[in-house]
């Protein structure tokens, strides 16, 4: 694995574990963002929401724009030559509708020859009860697969054993980071404390690897992949689920269907984890 991050220790805890937990941006900051939010013309939800799923392409473009221009910089230097490419508020709203599924995130680049990274930033303290992250430390290394849309996902057979066994809850205070690998398996709990939970998304990839999407033929159960050529615009406007329009489609490649045991898990989890060392 390169040397993505500038700090040598940063780079060692996400090669082990796949996320570190790092300063990110002071209280000035957290509170700025606040009010921009609650600036915004936001309908009531329940559960999760994140507002790169609001149909408005102007509205996402104000929040990634405002995101970016307070803290792009900080990802810049945080890394070695890597860009912010998008980026959007995650809100968990009070109430048992907010468990949001077990998953890893998409595929953005070639991982072959690049790792791609999200910065996850809460602006309040977060802990089981409001919507910590609970991540699978060590999963970024069973995951060579491709990711996205519909794609087949070999994990969801054991989802419940994966989070009741093999999680951990990450509380933050507010302003941290959590880092992960795009490639680790996370999840989170209905926020069951009496106030939203505001957090927000920075994904960032090398300024010098091609940015691809990747989506899943549902006819062919996931196994056949469009791949396309997108960049950030791309995320600004882009219908989550639906096939993609208006950006070039590469090739169409075939993922052979692969389901884990927890026997299978356990074991490679535990091969992850001495081959880390």
């Amino acid at each position: 694995m390169p040397s993505d991050f500038n700090s040598a220790d940063l780079n060692s805890q996400i090669r082990k574990n796949g996320f570190s937990v790092v300063p990110f941006i002071d209280a000035s900051i957290v509170q700025e963002l606040k009010v921009f939010y609650n600036s915004l013309a936001t309908p009531q939800r329940k559960g999760t929401h994140v507002t790169m799923f609001n149909p408005d392409y102007d509205y996402r473009k104000k929040v990634d724009d405002k995101i970016k221009e307070l803290c792009a910089s900080k990802v810049e230097e945080m890394m070695n030559n890597f860009r912010a490419l998008y980026s959007n508020f995650m809100i968990k709203e009070s109430g048992a509708e907010g468990d949001f599924p077990l998953h890893p995130d998409w595929t953005y680049v070639d991982e072959e020859k690049f790792s791609s990274y999200a910065f996850w930033i809460p602006l309040q303290n977060v802990n089981e009860n409001n919507g910590a992250l609970h991540v699978v430390r060590g999963s970024h290394r069973l995951l060579t697969r491709l990711r996205g849309p519909f794609v087949q996902e070999p994990f969801q057979q054991v989802s419940a054993a994966i989070k009741s066994k093999y999680s951990e809850s990450i509380n933050l205070k507010a302003g941290e980071a959590l880092v992960w690998d795009h490639r680790l398996l996370h999840f989170s709990l209905p926020n069951i404390s009496a106030s939203p939970r505001l957090a927000f998304t920075l994904i960032a990839v090398p300024q010098k690897a091609p940015v691809f999407h990747y989506f899943g033929l549902q006819e062919t159960g996931g196994t056949s992949i469009e791949k396309y050529l997108v960049d950030t615009d791309f995320y600004l406007h882009y219908t989550i689920g639906k096939r993609p329009e208006g950006v070039e489609l590469l090739e169409t490649k075939k993922q052979e269907s692969v389901y884990f045991s927890e026997g299978k898990l356990a074991a490679a989890l535990q091969q992850a984890k001495i081959s880390a060392v």
